[in-house]
């Protein structure tokens, strides 16, 4: 399985970053760090995730809770 992150997510994730930051510094790279050890985690096990029941046929779309922040990432 190929972990990818597309733009508008990157986007999303650098946005929120900068939040996190915000409010407590550094807490924005931790949050990017988690973003990317999830990618890591569900390209060398995706079963640990989810399957998206609503996922386009023909694709296997995993999702999983980021465990310190409260964001599903897909």
């Amino acid at each position: 399985m190929n972990a990818r992150l597309t733009t508008a997510a990157l986007g999303d994730a650098v946005d929120i970053a900068a939040w996190y930051d915000r409010r407590s510094a550094g807490l924005g790279d931790q949050f990017l760090a988690a973003v990317e050890a999830f990618g890591h985690r569900i390209e060398v096990s995706p079963h640990v995730c989810g399957r998206v029941s609503r996922a386009p046929r023909g694709r296997e779309v995993r999702e999983g809770i980021l465990r310190r922040f409260p964001f599903i990432l897909v």
